[in-house]
């Protein structure tokens, strides 16, 4: 299967691509490394879940090699020059989780070095010919993609694992207060008339007078709902116009549908070469007469209302914003206009044909929904039916020759289905459904081409970032650079770390996303929602990045926002939001040279060889000054401000309506406190040095007021009044016989070993840590009625015998033990 890079990640129930099975098969990865830069260099392999081999072979003819199974292995250091290497990674799988990440490091010399890091594909690409040789693959995910874009699943069920959905069609049962009744009309009876690749196929070609029939069918439409009130009109003075206009061309519109008019028209200048001014027109398809302006203000407010696959996103608009773009393409193309009589017994006869020309198996009516009718997918005759090009009594698509091959091809691979989920396979077929790669440049592939790229700017004229301030980013290994838990919130919520761009990241729907941002952890080798090993935060190190991040040292907030303060110049990415962002292993790769991340970057770089550019912080240390960067950026909403910049007299927090995790200084719980706030009013510490829950409160959650007097270091603030302590020691001791006071004194160096933690959907953590031969998953809640009780739940895995287990939960405490296998 093509991979832009050797890296995966599999829980045991998954596999690589839908056509493998769970165990036993073998991947091959080939690819060219960049070698940019002279020094001395060493490959390796991070490999779980069954044996991999890696092999180095240099522009000279020489190689060096090394095998992993469990934990991998590291190849011996080489002097490399500038040039390319060629780089083969075999593995096969054994069972359970898998995992497999080709790794290489520079050394820190005076001119340059990374740390152990994956290969990216920044840096990788697959040979030519080995891409030809996948091309039959890549053509099938097309095709697998085709079968779901134009909903052939909707009538022939997909096997699961395939990848093929059967997506939901437009909701027709407002269609009377939506469009005109004649362009309705020619939509039914011909949609290829009015768009170039309409996902709805002709139904009537079989027909006698398909005219007639269409019409039928409006009427029936028409028939479900009542007339519609007389609309307000929309404003379309100049300014609303032009205000409509500028908001089509920027706010990422143009990425699918293309620019209507041309940027010199757009913005009012004249700097654009001619041939890039007609490259950057391309008309919509035909939507003369088909919204009127109202309705369509209405669908732009709320896409998916009408469109529930999510093919059309939201862009999040404000009811004024959704008006003047109605009323800039209404302007373009008439709106709707007349109405129609209902002639019931036409609309009985479209109730017929709605059923008889399967209508009804894509759009839901009536509240019926019908079930699949057809042969399977994998059953499907490829030469008969919709994919027969002389058979007019089927649905006719517009499909060119090679779409054909293509949809053939993706036939073949679902007939080929294993059943198994494929995470990979599936993010990429996301990622092609929804067209992401039209605004973001992804593994060399993709961004606005130059027809479109002119119209993306920034909406805020102090930002002077080049194209990092007006293009979206580059989504090259976006799985291993973003917390999946942010990914999350971004993909479903809107949540966004660049508010300056004017083009806006739009929203699918949760239901059609909610596995892309897992799947895209899992395609760079990461497990998803687990924290990767952090540095251990002290008070020392806190107070060395709060010096770092100031005005007088590093200079960040010359360029970076800290909550609701500007900064000094351009306003890049706020710095409380990096830790709840970033993974802390990205991060360290990218802090200590950021031109290889992003070429042109703005983001300097502060040092050169592992050393910093400011020697009276640490030393002058990159890494430690990274870690020490990174130990203030963890207490996000509760960092204090940077020297330089001054905040107010109160950073009180509220719990509402879901969990709030907060990591900072905490009385009692260590300067690696987890405080976590619950909406029932009961908040609770875990100390993530001990490695134990320590207490829990009532009332108010957390202020940070006045905790960073003078320099620093005094724990949040703000508590309610204490509601429960915990014992000493660990609640969980996994040493065999231990007497209690020696568990009661258990640390970090007595087999505890913190973790982590992962949040569920909710938003609630979930710690993680070790303890002896235990690894335990702890989850805390609480409830207030008719009482107020902490809840813990324990689970364990690994050890021996489950008596060998001690609990220590303290007094007037509960505890019931299950156990299975």
């Amino acid at each position: 299967m093509p991979a832009p890079e050797a890296a995966f990640f599999l829980a045991p129930d998954e596999t690589l691509h839908p056509e493998l099975p769970l165990t036993g098969w073998e991947v091959h990865y080939t690819s060219h490394v960049r070698i940019r830069q002279a020094g001395r260099y060493r490959f390796g392999l991070d490999v779980l879940g069954g044996e991999a081999r890696l092999e180095v072979t240099f522009e000279d003819g020489s190689k060096v090699e090394c095998q992993g199974s469990g934990e991998g292995a590291l190849g011996p250091w080489v002097d490399l020059n500038r040039g390319a290497a060629q780089v083969d990674v075999r593995f096969r799988r054994s069972s359970g989780e898998a995992r497999l990440r080709a790794l290489w490091e520079m050394e820190f010399r005076k001119t340059g070095g990374f740390p152990l890091e994956p290969i990216s594909s920044r840096v990788a690409r697959v040979p030519a010919a080995r891409l030809d040789a996948l091309d039959p693959e890549r053509r099938a995910r097309r095709g697998r993609g085709m079968l779901t874009r134009l909903g052939c699943a909707n009538c022939h069920a997909a096997p699961p694992g395939s990848g093929v959905e059967a997506p939901p069609a437009p909701d027709l049962s407002e269609a009377r207060g939506r469009y005109a009744p004649d362009w309705l009309q020619r939509w039914i009876r011909s949609p290829r008339s009015i768009e170039r690749h309409p996902p709805m196929p002709e139904l009537l070609g079989s027909s006698a007078d398909p005219e007639e029939e269409a019409l039928d069918l409006v009427h029936y439409l028409w028939d479900l709902a009542e007339p519609s009130e007389a609309e307000l009109p929309l404003l379309r003075d100049s300014l609303t116009l032009r205000q409509g206009r500028e908001l089509y061309h920027t706010l990422g519109c143009v990425a699918c549908h293309g620019g209507l008019e041309t940027p010199s028209a757009v913005f009012d200048q004249e700097f654009f070469e001619e041939g890039l001014e007609e490259a950057a027109v391309d008309p919509l398809d035909d939507l003369e007469g088909k919204w009127s302006a109202r309705a369509l203000a209405d669908f732009l407010l709320d896409p998916r209302s009408v469109r529930p696959s999510g093919i059309m996103p939201d862009f999040g608009l404000e009811e004024d914003e959704a008006e003047r773009l109605a009323a800039y393409l209404t302007e373009r193309w008439s709106s709707a206009a007349g109405e129609l009589e209902v002639d019931p017994s036409r609309a009985e006869r479209g109730r017929s044909l709605f059923v008889q020309r399967s209508c009804v198996a894509c759009h839901a009516l009536d509240g019926v929904e019908a079930a699949p009718h057809g042969p399977p997918l994998a059953q499907l005759d490829p030469a008969g039916g919709c994919l027969d090009p002389e058979d007019s009594r089927s649905p006719r698509y517009d499909l060119e020759p090679a779409e054909r091959e293509d949809l053939l091809l993706g036939l073949a691979s679902v007939r080929a289905t294993r059943g198994h989920p494929a995470p990979l396979d599936r993010a990429a077929l996301t990622l092609q459904r929804f067209e992401c790669r039209a605004c973001h440049p992804m593994d060399g592939l993709g961004g606005p081409d130059a027809g479109t790229e002119v119209y993306f700017r920034s909406s805020d004229d102090r930002v002077d970032l080049g194209d990092e301030g007006r293009l979206p980013p580059n989504l090259t290994g976006v799985g291993a650079k973003l917390n999946t838990s942010w990914l999350y919130a971004l993909l479903t919520d809107g949540r966004s770390a660049r508010p300056y761009l004017a083009a806006r990241m739009p929203l699918f729907g949760t239901e059609n996303v909610e596995e892309l941002a897992r799947d895209l952890a899992q395609a760079q080798g990461v497990r998803p929602h687990s924290d990767e090993p952090e540095p251990e935060i002290t008070d020392p190190l806190l107070e060395a990045g709060r010096e770092l991040l100031g005005r007088e040292a590093l200079g960040c907030m010359a360029c970076h926002v800290y909550k609701d303060f500007p900064p000094s110049g351009s306003p890049g990415p706020d710095v409380s939001r990096f830790a709840e962002r970033l993974r802390y292993d990205w991060y360290r790769s990218f802090i200590q040279n950021p031109q290889r991340f992003v070429p042109g970057s703005r983001m300097p770089d502060f040092g050169t060889g592992g050393v910093s550019s400011l020697r009276s912080v640490l030393e002058g240390d990159m890494a430690r000054q990274a870690d020490a960067l990174w130990s203030f950026f963890t207490l996000g909403d509760f960092m204090p401000p940077p020297p330089g910049v001054e905040a107010g007299k109160s950073m009180r927090i509220l719990v509402q309506d879901e969990p709030h995790v907060l990591r900072s200084f905490l009385e009692d719980a260590g300067s690696r406190a987890v405080a976590v706030g619950l909406p029932v009013g009961v908040h609770f510490a875990f100390d993530a040095s001990a490695v134990r829950l320590a207490y829990a409160w009532r009332g108010d959650y957390l202020d940070a007021a006045g905790s960073w007097a003078g320099r620093g270091g005094t724990p949040l603030g703000g508590q309610g009044p204490l509601e429960w302590s915990a014992p000493a020691g660990p609640a969980i001791w996994g040493r065999s016989g231990a007497p209690p006071e020696q568990w009661q004194a258990a640390g970090r160096g007595d087999g505890l070993r913190f973790r982590g933690y992962r949040l569920g959907p909710e938003g609630h953590p979930t710690f993680l840590y070790d303890s002896g031969p235990w690894s335990v998953a702890e989850r805390v809640d609480a409830r207030v009625v008719p009482n107020t009780v902490l809840q813990r739940e324990f689970t364990l895995d690994g050890g021996s015998l489950p008596g060998e287990v001690w609990v220590n939960l303290g007094e007037n405490a509960e505890f019931k033990a299950s156990y299975g296998c």
